[in-house]
Parts: C-alpha cells; sequence; structure tokens
C-alpha cells in the first residue's frame, strides 16, 4: 500500500496524459496482486480514463479498474485473503457475491456496493433483481433499534428513484406483487388455521412495507398511487379490526359485503343471546347495539371507495346479518338491527330494498318451517305448550313480515317489483288474519 501511495504522488508530477495512463494502469495491476488492501484508487482510475488517448490503453484502465472494485468489495465483506479464491470469470461467483452484499441490510452503503457490482458484473446480475432482493431481505428483517423496516424500504427506495426513476416504478411494481403475494399465502394460512399468529404479523409487514415503498413514488406515478391506496386500507384493517385481505378480495365489491357481515358479528350474538332485553323493550339494548353499528359502519367507510359503494355494501351486510337473526330468534331481534343500522330510514335504493326484502322474506320462511312443524304433530288442537310455543314463533313471525313490507318496502319499491311487493303484503296480511 505505501509503494502504491507513493506511485500515486509520482504519477501526479508526470505531465505527458499517455505516460500518467500507463503508469496508473500498472498502480491498478499491482493493487489487485496486493496482499494487504490496497488504498482506494477509483478516482485516479477515473481520471486516467479521461486522459488516455488510446483506445486499447482505455480499455485497459477500465477493465483493471471493474476488477479493482470488485477486489475491494470482496476485501471488505468476506475478509483479506478471499480474493485469491475469487474467480471473476465465474458468473456463479460474481451472484453470489452480490447476494451476499445484500445481506448486509442495515450497512449505510450497501446500496451504492451493490450497484458497483452490478455495473461490474452487468451481463449476469441485473440492477432490477438486486434492488428488489435486497428490499425483500429489509422487509422480512426484525426491527432494529433505530427504525422500523418499513421506515428503512422507503429510505432505500428513495435512493432509487434519486439515482434512476425508471428502474425505481420497476421496483415498485415488483415488489407490490411480492407484497400481494406474501398476502395470498398468509390469508390462506389464516384460513386454515395454520400458523395463524405468525401469518398475521407477516402479512401486517407485507402491508406496511408495502405501503412505505409506494409512498415514495406517488407522487410520480399515478399506478403506485393507486396500489397505495388499497394497501393503505388493507394495513388500517388489519390493524385496526383484525381483518386480513388480498388485493384481489378488496377489490371485489361483492366480498366486501361478507367482511362488513363479518365485523357485525357481535351484534349478532347479542341480539341472539340476550332475548329478554327485547321482551321486556329496555333501551339498554339499543345502547350497546350503537358503539358495535358505529365500529362496523366506521369500517365499512374505510373499505369501500365512495359514498356509493359504502350504502350498498352497508345495506347487503346489514340485510345477511338480519336475515340471519331472523332465522334463529322469534322477537323482533331482526327489526331491531335494522332500525339501529339506519337501513330502514336510509331510503338508499334497490340495496336497501333488497336487503328489507331478503328479512322479510327470512321472516315468512320461519313462519313457514315452524307451522309445517307444528302441522306434522299427532294433534294440532293439543295443550302442549311447546306446540303452543311453536304457534306463537309462527304467528310472531310472519307478522314481523307483514310490519316490514308494509311500512318499508312497499315505500321504498322500485317500479318493476311494486306489483310484486303489493302481492306478497296482501298474502302476509291474510295469513296474519288467519291466524
Amino acid at each position: 500500500p505505501n509503494i502504491l501511495r507513493q506511485m500515486e504522488t509520482l504519477s501526479c508530477w508526470c505531465t505527458t496524459p499517455s505516460v500518467r495512463c500507463l503508469i496508473v494502469l500498472k498502480m491498478l495491476r499491482k493493487a489487485l496482486v496486493s496482499i494487504q488492501p490496497p488504498p482506494n484508487l477509483t478516482a485516479l482510475a477515473d481520471e486516467a480514463i479521461t486522459w488516455a488517448a488510446d483506445g486499447d490503453v482505455k480499455s485497459e484502465v477500465e477493465e483493471a479498474a471493474r476488477l479493482l472494485s470488485i477486489d475491494a468489495l470482496v476485501r471488505k465483506y468476506c475478509g483479506n485473503g478471499a480474493q485469491e479464491f475469487f474467480r471473476v470469470n465465474d458468473p456463479t461467483h460474481g451472484i453470489r457475491l452480490v447476494q451476499y452484499v445484500c445481506r448486509h441490510i442495515d450497512l449505510p452503503e450497501v446500496l451504492d456496493d451493490a450497484f458497483v457490482l452490478c455495473d461490474a458484473f452487468s451481463s449476469t446480475v441485473s440492477r432490477l433483481d438486486t434492488c428488489v432482493s435486497l428490499l425483500q431481505r429489509v422487509m422480512v428483517a426484525p426491527d432494529n433499534n433505530m427504525t422500523s423496516r418499513s421506515e428503512h424500504c422507503a429510505s432505500i427506495m428513495a435512493e432509487i428513484y434519486r439515482r434512476d426513476e425508471t428502474l425505481a416504478k420497476r421496483v415498485s411494481e415488483r415488489i407490490a406483487g411480492f407484497c400481494e403475494g406474501i398476502l395470498q399465502d398468509c390469508r390462506r394460512l389464516i384460513l386454515q388455521s395454520i400458523f395463524t399468529t405468525e401469518a398475521r404479523r407477516q402479512a401486517v409487514v407485507a402491508s406496511s412495507s408495502a405501503c412505505a415503498i409506494l409512498s415514495v413514488g406517488a407522487s410520480r406515478n399515478s399506478a403506485s398511487l393507486e396500489l397505495l391506496k388499497e394497501f393503505e386500507k388493507i394495513s388500517k384493517l388489519q390493524l385496526g379490526c383484525g381483518v386480513f385481505l388480498t388485493l384481489e378480495e378488496l377489490r371485489d365489491s361483492a366480498y366486501s359485503a361478507q367482511i362488513v357481515y363479518d365485523l357485525l358479528k357481535p351484534c349478532v350474538d347479542l341480539l341472539v343471546s340476550q332475548k329478554d332485553s327485547l321482551r321486556l323493550e329496555d333501551d339498554s339494548l339499543r345502547d350497546k347495539l350503537k358503539p358495535m353499528i358505529a365500529s362496523a359502519r366506521h369500517w365499512s367507510a374505510i373499505l369501500c371507495s365512495s359514498p356509493t359503494q359504502v350504502s350498498q355494501v352497508w345495506s347487503r351486510a346489514v340485510g345477511l346479518a338480519a336475515s340471519h337473526i331472523a332465522k334463529t330468534t322469534e322477537n323482533y331481534a331482526s327489526l331491531l338491527l335494522l332500525q339501529s343500522s339506519g337501513v330502514l330510514g336510509e331510503r338508499n335504493g334497490r340495496s336497501s330494498f333488497h336487503s328489507i326484502m331478503s328479512v322479510a322474506l327470512s321472516l315468512c320462511a320461519r313462519s313457514l318451517s315452524e307451522a309445517h312443524t307444528l302441522s306434522n304433530s299427532q294433534s294440532l288442537l293439543s295443550d302442549d305448550e311447546g306446540e303452543l310455543a311453536v304457534a306463537l314463533v309462527a304467528m310472531k313471525s310472519m307478522a314481523q313480515a307483514c310490519l316490514l313490507l308494509r311500512d318499508h318496502v312497499i315505500k321504498y319499491s322500485p317500479p318493476t317489483m311494486i306489483s310484486p311487493s303489493l302481492a306478497l303484503v296482501n298474502l302476509t296480511e291474510l295469513v296474519c288474519d288467519v291466524s
């Protein structure tokens, strides 16, 4: 190293560019075979390339500078002496070196070093693949004491944008696809109840990392902005209410109703379990329902992309929940849910109509089922308390269905459904009168 420094000093005294190039070329070749780590000669090599008038000499200096940059990184990451076993002409050695460098994610200069190797092995190593690999390693690594891994990903992404915006956009697309794949795998494990805790953790990491990476280029790329909004929704649902979705499920409006229905399950369980409150018309049950319904409505607003979609998804989900309640209870629980959720008063078109109609039909089906059970008994005029209870349930269910149809379905019925709705009202009123 001392001899090389002296040669560097002597080259500065030389005034002939061609001679200086030859001196620098000899220095670079000596540095490659040095047992001890040589000094940094990168700046001198770059100057020599600009001095070179002869094309062959220039090519030799460029190749020597490339080999020296590889040699320096091999010594840095693998230790002094490792260069003796490294073969530049072996493509697998270059690929493995890049992969090994990308493991050192906490080094501030790791991206710079990775780019140097990508340029040195440009025929076998891709900058795109290297950047994606580095970000993937950062994503799955545990947080350090200084910053979160999502912030670390964002800082690396910002540096890539600073160097090459086109490359950065392609990296963002690849990482978004990688994160979507993680969400799909985690969703599958969660549904199968396999490694649920770890699957949830990895899904949170994927969504937060995707948000951090896409946020860097959102102002420059409309596609990244749309993806960012979707991943932000997924992240909020994960952290806020424990709902884990994929992008495909998020984009499916039909599946959104099922998600909101799942969020309404606490309301369903409460209404099914506390029948006495309904019989006594105790307002305490309504007070318990309000925060549950407000929470479910809040997350449905985050889930959906527009007020119209929120209204449609909410009405459909409430209809599913109220229909389930109508099939399992004999009191006014389903009507209470419709009223407390605001579906009866929104008048938001076809969705509310179909939701209310589905509950009314569920009540009719419940009434017919109970009546069928009663008709199969041995004595239709029995004083048995069980059979009287079945008859009472059948009459209550039909009365509730009639109330919904008469007071709500007819009012909000689309023009094409007025005639069948009226016929159904008349039929239920007739059954109630006969009962």
